[in-house]
């Protein structure tokens, strides 16, 4: 089973997923990883080469050569975890880089791919209802398709002030990127602060015209401005 990315480093797809690798069945498995990011080598990555039987650096590997190392790999399923996001080699996926081919973690929409023959999903992601919408198979995991690591160390507790956080009230967080947002997400956010007084949400650190523009935005729903909390 090969898995090829470029997020094996310090990002959420390198920290979860070697929890998984390491309970793939060995006796039945050969677990290796194909890296085609440029990162430093951090404690992630660590993580990662210790959990796989194999992780090989393909990064400098254009597109006709990644897809012919990859059939000299014989990989028997090749699972692509970038889906459409940043640096993704999913155009290579129509050519055939292995026998099956799955989609799972890192994009849990549909590729639209051709060759893409499954996609890793569970029944909250990707509802039955929905199968007509997926150019792939769903392989739908019975509770949920995230892993976790539970060997990651957990960070120092911290008070809600060193936080920045006020000292009662329920917190609300969403530390996606603002790009991700649209109207209608603060529209709904503004509603539930509405609907929970004393509340806050806590979102991630961006660039000071950003905070002010999501302030203002959720001004215009209602909530007064300061109940935005930015995590740096």
């Amino acid at each position: 089973i090969g898995f090829i990315s470029n997020d094996f480093h310090e990002h959420p797809v390198g920290k979860l997923v070697p929890g998984l690798l390491r309970e793939l069945d060995r006796a039945r498995f050969e677990v290796v990883v194909y890296s085609y990011d440029i990162h430093p080598e951090d404690e992630t990555r660590a993580r990662l080469r210790a959990a796989a039987d194999r992780f090989i650096d393909v990064a400098q590997l254009e597109s006709d050569d990644l897809v012919n190392f990859m059939r000299r790999e014989k990989v028997h399923a090749l699972i692509e975890m970038k889906g459409f996001t940043d640096n993704s080699r999913l155009s290579q996926i129509p050519r055939r880089m292995a026998p099956v081919q799955a989609s799972w973690f890192g994009f849990s929409a549909t590729s639209g791919t051709p060759g893409m023959d499954y996609i890793i999903a569970d029944p909250v992601v990707a509802p039955p209802a929905f199968d007509a919408f997926y150019s792939e198979k769903v392989a739908r995991l019975p509770d949920t398709f995230f892993p976790y690591d539970p060997t990651t160390r957990i960070g120092l507790t911290r008070s809600r002030a060193e936080h920045g956080l006020p000292a009662s009230g329920f917190v609300f967080a969403s530390f996606n990127q603002p790009f991700k947002l649209n109207e209608a997400m603060i529209r709904a956010w503004g509603l539930i602060l509405q609907a929970s007084p004393g509340s806050v949400l806590w979102l991630q650190k961006r660039p000071d015209a950003t905070c002010e523009r999501l302030r203002r935005s959720i001004a215009r729903h209602g909530v007064a401005p300061e109940r935005l909390i930015f995590a740096p």
